[in-house]
């Protein structure tokens, strides 16, 4: 059943940064699309995720790129974004919620690979509230164990309010296969 009625809400990613392998460790990333109608991009700021921290009104800020999993002092969490929907310009009718694991590919990596990884999803009473109310959370390792990019929520416009809803679709190709479903480049 989706949540309504949203104004402000925190999306943090969680994961244990130990090392894969013999010479690396577990990249993950979340990622924002806020999309039109027809579910694509509008304005390539609109793509919000490592190399672009906010988009074009500042509606959705995110926290940075954390590449090893660490806490950041982000209230347990290793990455966030925070979306202030009264920013959210009128032809923007959906915002996509994304996890994916940096190179995958190449690594041979997917999300059942990682210890202690969820995205959780807080409803916060207003910008300066730093707990929140939870909404969603979503244990990466166990429920998605063969995938490396994953649609986890949606924020969709239902009038003039927002609802969050669940997705958990996964995706091949990491953030390039979840890129090509909203028309974004990296």
């Amino acid at each position: 059943m989706p949540k309504s009625n949203l104004e402000f809400v925190l999306i943090g990613l969680r994961w244990d940064g130990s090392q894969y392998g013999k010479y690396f460790y577990f990249d993950m990333d979340i990622s924002a699309f806020m999309l039109d109608g027809t579910d694509k991009l509008i304005n390539p700021s609109d793509f919000i995720f490592y190399n672009n921290l906010k988009d074009r009104n500042d509606a959705i800020i995110h926290s940075g790129d954390n590449r090893n999993g660490s806490n950041n002092g982000c209230n347990n969490d290793s990455e966030t974004i925070v979306v202030d929907f009264s920013k959210i310009p009128d032809e923007i009718k959906k915002i996509a919620i994304c996890v994916s694991i940096h190179d995958s590919e190449i690594r041979y990596s997917n999300f059942g690979q990682v210890s202690d990884a969820y995205v959780r999803i807080v409803q916060l009473a207003d910008e300066n509230d730093k707990k929140g109310t939870p909404i969603l959370l979503f244990d990466l390792s166990n429920e998605f164990s063969a995938e490396s990019a994953l649609v986890v929520a949606e924020f969709c416009r239902n009038g003039g309010k927002w609802d969050c809803t669940a997705v958990s679709r996964g995706v091949n190709g990491g953030l390039e296969g979840i890129c090509s479903l909203f028309g974004a480049d990296i």
